[in-house]
């Protein structure tokens, strides 16, 4: 579980440093980006975990409060993906800046970010896929990943 984490820190960290190289490269204000960074990651946590609850609303049954913790996962990609989008819109509105231009801007280091990110929830096991005979399947050996260990599963990460 923990190199979940520390792939998720070094796919922010290499995310931001892309999308700070290419402002650079575009004389962009530099505060700017990093506020739009900011906004949309705290948009992106939120909405993701806010999508998991909506398609699980079981989640609240047993513990109201479980909404809130995030450590024990259940976050949605895609449902992260619109609110940072929107949260991108609405500042871009905000400071005048152009929408398209700014996305363009933000593409590669959240490409980026998503394939590191991915990379550590292979290696950690999350979002594992079913039991699999093919050559490329991953056996899980150790207890302390999320997927069922000794058996063969499919890569969905990949």
């Amino acid at each position: 579980m923990a190199i979940y984490g520390m792939s998720l820190t070094v796919a922010l960290a290499v995310g931001y440093m892309l999308i700070r190289r290419e402002g650079h490269r575009l004389h962009l204000n530099s505060d700017q980006i990093t506020d739009l960074c900011f906004y949309g990651l705290i948009a992106a946590i939120c909405g993701s975990r806010l999508f998991y609850v909506l398609l699980d609303p079981s989640v609240l049954m047993y513990d109201r409060l479980g909404v809130f913790k995030f450590w024990q996962g259940g976050f949605v990609f895609y449902g992260g993906l619109i609110a940072a989008l929107l949260t991108v819109a609405i500042y871009c509105k905000r400071k005048g800046l152009r929408v398209p231009e700014t996305l363009d801007l933000l593409a590669p280091g959240m490409i980026m970010g998503q394939a590191i990110g991915q990379l550590g929830c292979l290696l950690s096991g999350c979002m594992h896929g079913r039991p699999s005979e093919y050559p490329w399947a991953v056996i899980y050996r150790s207890p302390d990943t999320m997927a069922i260990w000794g058996v063969p599963l499919h890569p969905v990460q990949l």
